[in-house]
C-alpha cells in the first residue's frame, strides 16, 4: 500500500534532505497555526476515510519555503488561501485581477504555469481584518477603515513583522497609501501578541484574520473593509499539477469539503484550540463527523 505523508517539515528538515521521505509518499505541508494544523488533520482524516493510503503528520516547514517546493514537485500539497497564492506567491497585485474573473479562477490560471493549481474552495474565508477597541471605536466613532482617516494621527498601529515587508502588494505601505492613513506611532510585533497588545491599550488598531479564534475570546471590534484593498483569502489547498495522476482519488477525497466551511464554523474550532486547547486532531475529527464526512 502506497504511504502518504502529510508533512509539516522544518525549513532547517527539508533543506537538510533536500527531497521527500520516500518515492511513495504524498507530502501535505502545514503551518504553524491552529487553522494549519486544523488543515492537516483534516486532510489526513479525509484521505484515510475515502483512499487505500495511509496518512503521516510529520512537522512544519516555512511557508515561502514550502511553495518553492511545490514548485518544484519536491512536496505535493500546501493549506493555504487563494489571495495567498496570488499576492504573497505570485508577486500579482489583487487588482489585476480581470473584471471578469474571480480571484480564485485567476490566480488558478496564473499558478499553472508554476506546477501548481487550487482544489476546492472550503467555503470560508480569512482574510485581514483592520480591528480595533470597542472603547476605541465608540470614542471616534469608528465603523470602517476609511472612518480612520480623519483620526489616524492620534492612534497608534501594530501587525505582524511580515506586513511590513517591502516584498507584496497586501503591506502597510499600500495599505496606508490606498485608504491614505498617517498612524501617530506605527510599529511591527510578534503576531502573537496583537490581542493581548491591542487588549492592554498598547496599540489602537492592528490586523486579525477572519476566522481567528482570539476574535471570540478578546470581543475586538471589526472595520469594514469599505474600499476592499484586502483581497479574497479563501480557505484551499494547493496541489502540485500531476498530483492525481500519480495518486488517484486524492483530489476527491480532499474535495469532500468543498464549500463546507463557514467564518464562524473554522473561528469556533480555532476557538477550541487556541483557547481552550484542545487537540486539532480532537476538534478536526469532531467536525467532520458531525458533518457526515467520517464514520
Amino acid at each position: 500500500m502506497k504511504k502518504i505523508l502529510v508533512v509539516l517539515l522544518s525549513a532547517l528538515m527539508l533543506v537538510g534532505c533536500g527531497s521527500k521521505v520516500n518515492e511513495d509518499a504524498i507530502t501535505v505541508v502545514d503551518g504553524d497555526y491552529a487553522e494549519m494544523n486544523l488543515a492537516a488533520q483534516m486532510a489526513k482524516m479525509l484521505i484515510e476515510e475515502y483512499t487505500e493510503y495511509d496518512v503521516e503528520i510529520l512537522p512544519h516547514m516555512a511557508y515561502a519555503l514550502s511553495f518553492d517546493e511545490l514548485k518544484r514537485s519536491k512536496v505535493d500539497i500546501l493549506s493555504s488561501y487563494d489571495g495567498s497564492l496570488l499576492s504573497t506567491f505570485l508577486h500579482i497585485d489583487p487588482q489585476e485581477v480581470p473584471e471578469d474573473q474571480t480571484l480564485y479562477d485567476y490566480a488558478n490560471e496564473m499558478a499553472a504555469p508554476v506546477n501548481v493549481k487550487m482544489l476546492d474552495k472550503w467555503g470560508h474565508q480569512n482574510t485581514f481584518v483592520a480591528a480595533t477597541t470597542q472603547e476605541v471605536a465608540a470614542k471616534y466613532n469608528l465603523k470602517t477603515i476609511s472612518d480612520l482617516r480623519p483620526v489616524a494621527n492620534e492612534l497608534s498601529f501594530a501587525a505582524e513583522h511580515s506586513f511590513f515587508e517591502e516584498e507584496g502588494t497586501v503591506r502597510f505601505k499600500p495599505f496606508t497609501k490606498f485608504y491614505d492613513l498617517d498612524f501617530g506611532k506605527f510599529n511591527s510585533i510578534d503576531i502573537g501578541l496583537k490581542f493581548t497588545g491591542l487588549d492592554s491599550g498598547n496599540m489602537d488598531v492592528t490586523l486579525v484574520n477572519g476566522s481567528d479564534g482570539l476574535n471570540r475570546k478578546y470581543d475586538v471590534f471589526t472595520l469594514e473593509d469599505d474600499l476592499n484593498f484586502f483581497p479574497e483569502y479563501y480557505a484551499v489547498y494547493f496541489v502540485r499539477m500531476d498530483l492525481e495522476d500519480e495518486y488517484p482519488g486524492v483530489e476527491a477525497a480532499l474535495n469532500k469539503i468543498s464549500g463546507i466551511f463557514t467564518e464562524e464554523k473554522m473561528m469556533q474550532m480555532n476557538y477550541e484550540v487556541d483557547v481552550l486547547s484542545e487537540s486539532p486532531e480532537e476538534v478536526m475529527r469532531n467536525f467532520l463527523t458531525n458533518e457526515g464526512l467520517l464514520k
